[in-house]
């Protein structure tokens, strides 16, 4: 495999992370939110 392919795989799994924190935290928060609410 190319040095470029790599790099772009990499990005793409670091970014997949960031966005499953996000929904996570989103969801987290979601719930609290849910439980304030009520």
């Amino acid at each position: 495999m190319n040095q470029a392919l790599i790099r772009k795989v990499q990005q793409m799994q670091k970014e997949m992370e960031q966005t499953q924190r996000e929904i996570e935290n989103t969801t987290f928060y979601g719930s609290i939110a849910g439980v304030v609410k009520v």
